[in-house]
């Protein structure tokens, strides 16, 4: 003889989590003269509705505060591309910088850190003096 029991799962497991996952940051420009210019996947992982979601981005060494969203709303298990345009000082030096990503509501926080490289845009127009 078999006995064949089927559990549900889903059904049994107790609805607790929040979950904020920054998924995929796609840029379109990244230079001092453009900023920084793209899109930011949001994803809302967790068992309930995220309302009142703010985003903000900070770069740290070029003293850079940015809030990207103030109020966005995501569904159960929902996504979205969150636009990004930040402007960046004129005297940012070129290289890799750290961007600091903060989504939170009343009820959870997630932060993560992106590498962001910014360009030079004015380095055509830097003269260079040769020594002899």
């Amino acid at each position: 003889f078999f006995f064949v029991k089927i559990e549900d799962l889903e059904e049994s497991r107790e609805k607790t989590e929040h979950e904020f996952v920054l998924g995929g940051l796609d840029l379109e420009v990244s230079n001092t003269e453009d900023g920084i210019r793209g899109f930011l996947l949001l994803k809302n992982s967790g068992d309930f509705n995220e309302n009142k979601v703010s985003i903000t981005a900070d770069i740290f060494d070029l003293d850079v505060h940015e809030v990207l969203s103030s109020s966005l709303n995501l569904g159960r298990e929902d996504s979205f591309w969150v636009p990004i345009d930040i402007d960046i000082p004129d005297n940012a030096k070129e290289g890799e910088y750290l961007m600091s990503v903060k989504v939170s509501n009343p009820k959870h926080t997630k932060e993560q850190s992106f590498v962001i490289v910014i360009e030079n845009s004015n380095k055509e127009r830097v003269k260079v003096i040769e020594r002899s």
